[in-house]
C-alpha cells in the first residue's frame, strides 16, 4: 500500500470516527427526550463495528509497512 493510500485510509477512519461520535450524540439526545432508540442503537452498533474493522485493517497495514 502506498503512502497516499495509507493517508486516505487514515482520513476514512477519521471520518468514520466523526460520524460515530455524531450518532452517539444524536442517540443520547433522543433517549433523553423519551424516543424509542432501539433502531438507532442497532445502526450505531453496525457503524461502531465498521469503525472497529477499519481500525484493525489500518493497524495491520501499518504493522506490515513497518516490518
Amino acid at each position: 500500500m502506498t503512502e497516499d493510500e495509507i493517508a486516505e485510509l487514515e482520513r476514512t477512519v477519521q471520518e468514520k470516527e466523526t460520524q460515530v461520535a455524531a450518532q452517539i450524540a444524536a442517540l443520547l439526545a433522543l433517549a433523553e427526550t423519551g424516543f424509542d432508540t432501539s433502531e438507532a442503537e442497532a445502526a450505531l452498533r453496525r457503524e461502531a463495528d465498521a469503525l472497529t474493522a477499519l481500525r484493525q485493517y489500518q493497524a495491520t497495514i501499518i504493522e506490515v509497512r513497518d516490518e
